[in-house]
């Protein structure tokens, strides 16, 4: 699945949470990033049952949900078998059927609702369920989180089903599936590059895996509420417009957030360093690869974000009116002003 960058990101940081419970101790980030090398190996082999990283009392509340929800689970996990877009999509509309048939067994809310809404409550009883574990530590808010990516995975797919049951052209249909594969692209940069202004900023701190999947989580939200709202748009239905902008404005701004993030983080940590001299050479050395990484992953971003824009044109033109021309750009640029929101966040 596409979605590997995510879930390997969610592997590491959660084996970081894992030598820092461990050894109970601070380490510099050479120390940090070995041992999290060394236990990431180990940890191949683990189950990929949420059965696994399910807590008892979780299991002994609602079994049934959770078994159902390990089949999400491990099919997002699964990498063995390549799969097209329409592939993802075709499992996922099986699977919204399967969480519907437990909403209305269970009677959670309202019949009348979309069979999408309904599989978004279902998920929303799982996230709560899994609240019940209660576990605050590093450990535990790593764990939750790379469980709730799993949900937010299926939200995409979810709205990207219900926004192409709402375009009935094929022509438009396909300008979406590309427009999901370069998504994918970028979002394979988006998450690393978020990923490594965390480390530069809380270096070697126990805070950084926890941060980081929330910073996941919330990069995958603003891209569920992006499809959300086209999917309302190509339908006809009134929704909130909020801090639209041009989509070029939109990526330019998302670039200088990342940049100046990086800049300064590196700036603050070097003038620490030339008063206080805290770090060895090799974590240093460590310090400015990350930096130096992240900003060659800006570089090999650009080009894609240039081209996911000149997509959004061609399928703007597609799925908006003359008086209307551009409405759907300036909905895929919320996706980006909320990524920036996520950078400067941190």
């Amino acid at each position: 699945m596409n979605k590997t960058t995510i879930r390997i990101c969610c592997a590491v940081l959660f084996c970081l949470g894992v030598v820092a419970i461990s050894c109970g101790r601070n380490m510099n980030g050479a120390e940090v990033k070995g041992r999290a090398k060394m236990i990431a190996m180990k940890d191949s082999t683990c189950s990929e049952s949420l059965l696994f990283w399910t807590a008892d009392t979780i299991k002994k509340t609602d079994l049934e949900l959770v078994m159902l929800l390990d089949t999400l689970y491990q099919y997002v996990r699964n990498d063995s078998i390549s799969k097209t877009v329409r592939e993802e999509v075709q499992w996922m509309d099986c699977y919204r059927q399967r969480l519907c048939a437990l909403y209305e067994t269970r009677r959670l809310g309202c019949d009348t609702i979309s069979d999408f809404a309904k599989a978004d409550t279902v998920l929303n009883v799982a996230e709560r369920l899994y609240e019940i574990d209660d576990d605050w530590s590093t450990m535990g808010i790593l764990v939750y989180n790379s469980i709730c990516s799993t949900f937010d995975t299926f939200r995409e797919y979810n709205a990207l089903s219900q926004l192409l049951a709402n375009c009935k052209d094929e022509e438009k249909k396909e300008l979406i599936f590309q427009e999901w594969t370069l998504y994918e692209e970028l979002l394979g940069l988006v998450v690393p590059i978020t990923g490594n202004i965390v480390d530069l900023t809380f270096w070697g701190g126990s805070i950084v895996g926890p941060l980081t999947s929330d910073c996941i989580r919330q990069i995958s939200d603003a891209r569920s509420e992006m499809y959300m709202r086209l999917s309302q748009y190509v339908n006809g239905d009134d929704f909130e417009d909020e801090y639209e902008v041009f989509l070029d404005c939109a990526g330019e701004l998302l670039f200088n957030c990342i940049g100046k993030a990086i800049d300064k983080e590196v700036k603050s940590t070097l003038d620490f360093q030339r008063e206080y001299n805290k770090m060895d050479e090799n974590s240093l050395r460590l310090y400015m690869e990350t930096a130096d990484e992240a900003e060659s992953m800006v570089l090999e971003m650009k080009p894609l974000m240039r081209q996911w824009t000149e997509l959004w044109d061609k399928l703007d033109e597609k799925l908006t009116h003359d008086w209307s021309r551009h409405s759907t750009e300036r909905i895929a640029s919320l996706m980006l002003l909320e990524w920036a929101n996520v950078v400067c966040s941190i």
